[in-house]
């Protein structure tokens, strides 16, 4: 039996004799004429496994004994076909690696911004209103969220148009004192104009 491209099955009696092998020569000939101890090694264990030279070939074995029969089923393949799965296996796990990675960056970059550029602009407006300017906004976008920063917008939108009412109505008082304090003026130069004439 073929295993992948360079690998096969053989079947090994318990006194060593082997009797199944891609090379038909080798029938029924004793395993350890084949001069590997490490695969003669491999006869009647239950399990095991070994890796050796065999004519000038790195190859790998691993054995299982078949219960019932006392027959070692030994399965043999090249070292280098081995490593070539593993390393494609291992090119396949870094290339989803780098995937995942890639795809985690961007979600993290949405994410991020989407929570970061709301903070930024409160903190600007904030910063523009401890100066005193009580003109800028959060963007009215940002109030249909339904978090925590959505409920900030809201309060914070809400603050500066009351403050906006409030300096409105301070400009009126202001206004209605000025023309207040202009007619007192007024009253009182007319009435220091009397006294110099009464005077």
């Amino acid at each position: 039996s073929k295993i992948g491209k360079t690998g096969y099955l053989t079947l090994v009696q318990k006194d060593g004799t082997i009797l199944a092998h891609p090379k038909k020569e080798l029938l029924f000939t004793d395993i350890t004429k084949l001069n590997v101890p490490p695969l003669s090694s491999l006869v009647g264990k239950q399990s095991a496994s070994a890796e050796f030279t065999f004519e000038g070939t790195d190859k790998f074995a691993n054995a299982r004994l078949s219960s019932k029969t006392g027959w070692e089923i030994i399965c043999v393949i090249g070292r280098d076909e081995i490593h070539a799965s593993a390393r494609n296996l291992l090119l396949v796990i870094m290339i989803l690696g780098l995937v995942f990675i890639s795809a985690a960056s961007c979600l993290a970059y949405l994410i991020s911004s989407r929570l970061s550029r709301p903070i930024v602009q409160t903190v600007t407006a904030l910063h523009s209103t401890s100066e005193g300017d009580f003109t800028g906004t959060l963007d009215r976008s940002l109030e249909s969220r339904e978090d925590e920063i959505g409920t900030l917008a809201q309060s914070f939108n809400r603050f500066i148009e009351r403050m906006q009412g409030t300096i409105l109505n301070l400009q009126e008082a202001f206004s209605h004192l000025a023309a207040s304090a202009k007619e007192i003026s007024e009253a009182i130069s007319s009435v220091s104009g009397n006294i110099q004439s009464e005077s």
